[in-house]
C-alpha cells in the first residue's frame, strides 16, 4: 500500500511540474504590456504645479489647429497635434507652428487630450524617442502641464488680475493659472 501511495504522489508531483512548465512557457510567449515611453514627462520632476513653473523648459499659449490621424506604436495609440503659438511665456524661442506628440488613452480622467480649436497654456519639453522622427514636443507632467484657457484671459486688466487672484482663478494645487498672472510670474523670474 505504501508503494502505491508513493507512485501516486510522484505522479501528482510530475503533473504539477509539467503544468508549471507549460504555464511558464506560455507566460514567456505573451507580449509585455506596452509602455508609454517618454510621451508625457511621467518622471518625478513634475509632481506639482509648482514643479511645472520651476522646471518646465517651455511655457506657451497655443491653439490647436490640426489633429493628425492617430497611429499605433509599440501597442500604444499616439497622435501628432499641430499648434499655433499665440505667445511664448518662457523658454527658448519657438517657431509659430509646432507639433505636440500626445498619448491617446480613451476614457481616462488622468490623460487629457488636446481638442481642435481649443486654447491652452502648455508646459512643454522637446520630445526625443522612437515614436516619431519629426520635431515634436511633449506635455510636462502628463495632464498637469495642459491648462485650458479662454483667449479673453490674455487681455485681462490689472483689476481683473486682482479679482482672479482673490477668486483663485484656475486654482490648481494652490497655484493660480490665470494667463496674466503667469505672465507676471515669468516676467519677474526673467
Amino acid at each position: 500500500m505504501t508503494n502505491s501511495w508513493t507512485k501516486l504522489l510522484l505522479l501528482l508531483l510530475l503533473l504539477m511540474f509539467v503544468g508549471l512548465g507549460v504555464y511558464g512557457i506560455n507566460a514567456l510567449k505573451q507580449p509585455s504590456a506596452p509602455s508609454v515611453q517618454a510621451l508625457s514627462s511621467l518622471d518625478s520632476q513634475y509632481l506639482t504645479e509648482a514643479d511645472l513653473l520651476e522646471k518646465a523648459p517651455l511655457t506657451v499659449l497655443a491653439q490647436v489647429k490640426l489633429l493628425e490621424e492617430p497611429f499605433r506604436h509599440g501597442g500604444v495609440d499616439f497622435q501628432q497635434v499641430n499648434l499655433t503659438i499665440s505667445e511664448q511665456l518662457h523658454g527658448p524661442l519657438l517657431p509659430k507652428e509646432i507639433s505636440v506628440l500626445q498619448t491617446l488613452v480613451p476614457n481616462s480622467e488622468v490623460f487629457l487630450s488636446l481638442k481642435k480649436d481649443a486654447s491652452y497654456v502648455l508646459f512643454l519639453e522637446p520630445y526625443t524617442g522612437p515614436v516619431t522622427s519629426k520635431e515634436a514636443y511633449v506635455i510636462c507632467g502628463v495632464s498637469l502641464g495642459l491648462v485650458p484657457f479662454s483667449p479673453e484671459e490674455v487681455s485681462a486688466s490689472p483689476e481683473r488680475n486682482e479679482q482672479q487672484r482673490r477668486a483663485g482663478a484656475l486654482n490648481r494645487g494652490g497655484i493660480i493659472f490665470s494667463v496674466p498672472l503667469l505672465k507676471e510670474y515669468y516676467a519677474a523670474k526673467n
